[in-house]
């Protein structure tokens, strides 16, 4: 599975000051301590002024991401009334396609795997590290992270765990399986979807991280150039982490939207399937077909607009990536057109 680009290799407490760390432990040359000395003052200025920009992005995307598993989580009932519907198979699933673009057929066995992999992320989000939910998010994951849904690497069905048993289970395999399977294991997992790395480890694209360990001049000031080309880059990178929250904020706004229109399906389903106890597809009036194809239509559509990638993997000499202006403006069309059409 593809780590999100928008998180870095490395925070803003680790990256730079552990370089600094390796480096400041021994002895320098007065010109080395003149120019270390001045780095890392630019260092925890840059860091005292993102640092908080940086936290209010975390937890835009963190609110994004709870947002998205409690609807795939109510998919539950879909799942279940899908089952009780005689003549089911009657239904017509087939791709929906309008204004050039395509929603993917309804797939069962996918709704179901994914309103189980929400509950459980649910369950056992106490024990989440901050900033994951917001990484699957923003990585358009939190759907795509279904296909790690399966087997843990004890053997155990990852369904059949709980809690944080569950959870861990998840960030293992997100993280290319267990240790002892050859894998990264559940560290690299919390590591690359935690949402704390989302800081100059995600502006320098890891850069810095070559002076590590480094002593002589020579690299000392490959290091301070690093520090002083970041600050340059501030107001550029202010600028963009101001587009990712309002385009974050705007993109759940019409989450929200659609999901109201969601629940108002639901309802209506609830009193015709559980109420009415009516379950024959072929005795169903034409308006209560249309309300079941649509409400499986929205299942559809969510699935679709949560794998999402909000962030490009930075060029050759970016610091931060460009937003992914076409697929996040596909995915607002596909909230805005198909809603339109299923508002009751």
């Amino acid at each position: 599975m593809p780590i999100p680009i928008i998180l870095g290799a490395v925070g803003v407490g680790s990256a730079i000051a552990g370089i600094a760390g390796v480096i400041s432990g021994k002895k320098k040359s007065n010109e080395a301590k003149k120019l270390l000395e001045e780095a890392n003052q630019t260092r925890d200025r840059i860091a005292e002024s993102l640092n908080p920009k940086i936290a209010n992005t975390n937890e835009n995307f963190d609110r994004l991401g709870r947002v998205e598993l409690e609807i795939f989580n109510s998919f539950k009932f879909i799942s279940e009334i899908s089952e009780k519907i005689n003549n089911y198979n009657d239904i017509d699933f087939k791709e929906y396609s309008v204004n050039g673009y395509s929603i993917p057929k309804y797939d069962p066995d996918e709704v179901r795997k994914i309103w189980n992999f929400a509950a459980t992320l649910l369950d056992g989000m106490s024990g989440i590290a901050a900033g994951t939910i917001g990484g699957l998010a923003a990585g358009g994951m939190t759907a795509a992270a279904v296909s790690a849904f399966g087997t843990a690497g004890t053997g155990a069905a990852i369904g059949g765990l709980h809690g944080i048993a569950a959870v861990n289970a998840i960030l293992a395999l997100l993280g290319g399986g267990t240790l002892a399977a050859g894998g990264a294991g559940m560290a690299l997992g919390s590591f690359v979807l935690c949402g704390v790395t989302f800081g100059i480890g995600l502006l320098i694209k890891g850069g810095c991280d070559h002076f590590k360990g480094k002593k002589n001049l020579a690299e000392i000031k490959e290091y301070f150039d690093c520090i002083k080309n970041i600050e340059k880059a501030l107001p550029q990178i202010y600028q963009r982490l101001a587009e990712i929250d309002s385009t974050v904020l705007g993109f759940m706004f019409n989450l929200n939207m659609v999901n109201s229109i969601f629940k108002k399906h639901v309802e209506a389903l609830k009193h015709v399937i559980i109420d009415e106890d009516r379950t024959d597809w072929n005795m169903y009036t034409e308006c209560e077909k249309m309300l079941i194809q649509n409400t499986f239509l929205l299942v559809r559509l969510f699935i679709d607009v949560c794998k999402v990638r909000f962030i490009l993997e930075p060029e050759s000499g970016q610091l931060i990536g460009e937003l992914n202006r076409e697929e996040i403006d596909n995915a607002l069309q596909k909230m805005i057109d198909i809603s339109a059409q299923c508002i009751i």
